[in-house]
């Protein structure tokens, strides 16, 4: 599962700045390693909001975060990092394996994708499922930010019994990491790095069109949604989301 951080390139040459990467153990990230990967001296790092003003088109919304991935890779940027942590009422979000395929495709026809790895920071991932499509479309490492939190709000009522909350967390994150594993088997895939941006799985529900933009290549069965109903569908959870409690009259 260990995965290499910042540009790839070409290993058919051999030069001292191409040994400029950062090596991790899991693509699975805990706070205290992303924060290491930010405080890093040999890479620079660039964090890259997902969320978006309400007013925007979901398509909009894409084309700013494209247009800033390449302007920071342009200066200099080896690591992005994906974001939506900053979500708040007001704003919407670009669903997360959206943001980082749609990135990637961008990037890639432009021969600029190499240049840089991609970190997503979500509140969206919580299963291997959603780790595994992540870094299939370009992700080299995921921070579940919201599924750590929910790890230690339960512990602290009584719903997790464990030691303690640092064993939690390990028990969350080594079953997600075997869960990798077992996919990559049942691919026939050894090793994370060959299975980074691989784009091997097949879509449920999403039109033909709207998966040549965004996931070129993939196989799409049983066509339906397009960007117009992914972007009712989100809206609906950000609605949801910040609802206030309904009032009750005395």
């Amino acid at each position: 599962l260990k995965m290499n951080l910042g540009a790839k390139p070409n290993f058919l040459y051999e030069k001292p700045e191409y040994a400029q990467r950062l090596q991790i153990e899991s693509p699975i990230l805990l706070p205290h390693q992303l924060e290491a990967i930010e405080k890093n001296p040999q890479l620079k790092v660039v964090r890259i909001y997902t969320t978006y003003p309400k007013e925007w088109s979901l398509r909009k919304a894409l084309q700013e975060l494209f247009k800033k991935a390449l302007e920071e890779i342009k200066k200099g940027a080896k690591i992005i990092i994906l974001s939506d942590k900053n979500l708040t009422e007001g704003k919407k979000y670009i669903p997360s394996l959206l943001a980082i395929s749609g990135l990637f495709q961008y990037l890639k026809k432009r021969g600029l994708a190499h240049k840089c790895s991609y970190i997503v920071e979500t509140g969206e991932a919580r299963g291997d499922h959603h780790i595994a499509t992540l870094i299939g479309y370009g992700a080299s490492a995921v921070y579940p930010y919201l599924a750590l939190q929910t790890i230690e709000h339960l512990f602290k009522e009584g719903k997790i019994h464990s030691e303690d909350i640092k064993k939690s967390v390990e028990n969350y994150k080594k079953s997600l990491e075997e869960g990798l594993r077992k996919i990559l088997s049942k691919m026939g895939i050894s090793t994370l790095n060959s299975y980074q941006s691989a784009e091997i799985f097949d879509t449920v529900c999403l039109n033909e069109e709207f998966v040549e933009e965004f996931f070129p290549g993939t196989n799409v069965t049983v066509p339906a949604y397009g960007l117009e109903e992914i972007e009712a569908i989100y809206e609906g959870f950000i609605e949801k989301a910040f609802k206030g409690e309904p009032k009750v009259e005395k």
